[in-house]
């Protein structure tokens, strides 16, 4: 079978996103299991990055999944039920980041704007006073 060709582009996006030739290297390796050796041997390898990398002593762990799947995980780790949390949406995204925070339940104020447009930094001054 022939190799695909795909022209050179880059991509800034929040994804799908350029990768890093190195990246796309070391994705053409052997597959390792989850429970293989040498896949704790890369886990610890990458918890202790991000340990380095967020300063902290606490435990660190990379989340596999969407950008919407880390949107909802630092919901979740960050506030509880009730707390109150300003929302600027300005697109699909964001709502989406809404409806996460009311899945949650907790207490919105929701700073919106016409999509795809800059947010007017005054207006979230003004929902934090």
């Amino acid at each position: 079978m022939k190799p695909l060709k795909v022209n050179k582009r880059i991509i800034l996006g929040p994804g799908p996103s350029s990768a890093n030739p190195e990246v796309l290297n070391s994705m053409s390796n052997p597959i390792l299991g989850y429970l293989d050796p040498d896949f704790f041997k890369i886990l610890d390898d990458v918890r202790a990055g991000l340990k380095n990398l967020y300063r902290t002593k606490d435990h660190a762990f990379a989340l596999s999944g969407s950008g919407s799947s880390g949107m909802e995980a630092g919901l979740t780790c960050l506030a509880e039920r009730g707390d109150k949390v300003i929302i600027c949406s300005y697109g699909y995204f964001c709502e989406r980041q809404i409806l996460m925070a009311e899945r949650l339940e907790l207490e919105i104020i929701p700073i919106r704007t016409e999509w795809g447009k800059q947010m007017d930094p005054s207006l979230l001054e003004v929902a934090l006073r």
